[in-house]
């Protein structure tokens, strides 16, 4: 489960830095190739918690979404004829 994790997460920075490179060629700019820690910046980080705080929070609405998902499933179970 972690290495498939990892794998999705390699696999979407590979995509933002080859869209990324890929601008200056389509605009005919000759430009020098960009990492990942280059476009970083510009990538929209607003659901990374950034304090101890933050990180529980977040912890706890999955484990509230978790929780509720299982009660609707048992929910269903028994409302089915």
């Amino acid at each position: 489960m972690l290495g498939a994790g990892l794998l999705l997460i390699g696999s979407l920075g590979q995509l933002a830095t080859k869209s990324i490179n890929i601008l200056p060629t389509l605009a005919k700019q000759p430009e020098g190739v960009k990492s990942l820690a280059d476009i970083y910046p510009s990538i929209p980080v607003w659901f990374v918690p950034e304090s101890i705080a933050g990180l529980l929070l977040a912890l706890a609405i999955l484990i509230a979404g978790l929780v509720c998902l299982s009660i609707g499933k048992s929910l269903a179970r028994f409302t089915k004829f």
